[in-house]
């Protein structure tokens, strides 16, 4: 379980943090957000200042159809929405500067 938290602050620190910085840099914006992460049982809770960046799930459920290291978004400030938008581990994460991207 460990490794996964490790994994998971990896991607955050740098790729999702590095695509928030290009876009505040980008944008002219000189108080850019920092991105941290939290624990739970299931979830990995990404915050960015007082909100929620985004999910990413830690096991697997096969009920809800997510696999370790899915992206979700945010359908609450202690839940993730249904259908993930990609995976962090295996590089097919849809998300931008805000967060994960909706679905199409």
């Amino acid at each position: 379980m460990s490794e996964i938290k490790q994994q998971i602050e990896s991607w955050v620190s740098t790729e999702a943090q590095s695509k928030v910085d290009n876009y505040y840099a980008k944008m002219g914006y000189n108080n850019k957000p920092t991105l941290e992460v939290s624990f739970g049982r299931k979830y990995a809770k990404i915050m960015s200042a007082s909100s929620v960046w985004g999910f990413v799930a830690m096991s697997e459920d096969v009920a809800k159809a997510e696999v370790v290291g899915d992206l979700l978004k945010a359908a609450s400030w202690s839940a993730p929405a249904k259908h993930a938008r990609g995976n962090i581990l295996n590089g097919s994460a849809s998300y931008d500067s805000y967060g994960p991207n909706y679905l199409k």
